[in-house]
């Protein structure tokens, strides 16, 4: 099975990546199984289920799991809707590392952020300052996962379109 993760801050085009992905698998051999979830980070129940679900993920008799983000995300957003993670960057690495697995991190660059912010922020119930703070975590932690060479994690890097 391999494990493929679409993560990043709202509005980068996760979604859409990881369903044009399911479609062109099926696309390509209507008989490949894939199991597609997409986590929210608002809703607890979605946490625990995304924990319940890495927990079991090696009894999945599935070709392709691909997640519209992740337990990466709750490191970010679990402070934000909770209080705090629950979930940290060790137990995520020891999850992962069991299977073949991808990470696409979807980045949106600085100039795009400043001329999608205010659409973004017209249908959503969020201030621009709290996610301006959950986007600069991603970024760092972008700079950290590029900079340590041997995580065992593969990870791609990709930006908003």
């Amino acid at each position: 099975m391999k494990v493929i993760i679409f993560e990043g801050i709202d509005c980068t085009g996760k979604s859409t990546a990881s369903k044009e992905l399911v479609k062109k698998l099926l696309d390509a051999n209507p008989r490949v199984k894939v199991m597609y979830y997409h986590m929210t980070g608002e809703d607890p129940q979605s946490v625990y289920a995304m924990q319940h679900f890495f927990g079991r993920m090696h009894k999945f008799k599935v070709d392709y799991l691909i997640f519209d983000r992740s337990m990466i995300g709750e490191m970010f957003y679990g402070p934000k809707y909770r209080g705090a993670s629950s979930i940290t960057l060790g137990e995520t690495y020891r999850i992962l590392k069991e299977f073949d697995h991808e990470i696409h991190f979807k980045k949106i660059p600085d100039d795009k952020w400043i001329a999608h912010k205010e659409e973004y922020f017209k249908r959503e119930e969020a201030t621009f300052t709290e996610y301006e703070e959950i986007r600069k975590d991603y970024l760092e932690f972008y700079k950290v996962v590029r900079s340590v060479k041997k995580t065992g994690l593969n990870v791609i890097f990709s930006e908003f379109k």
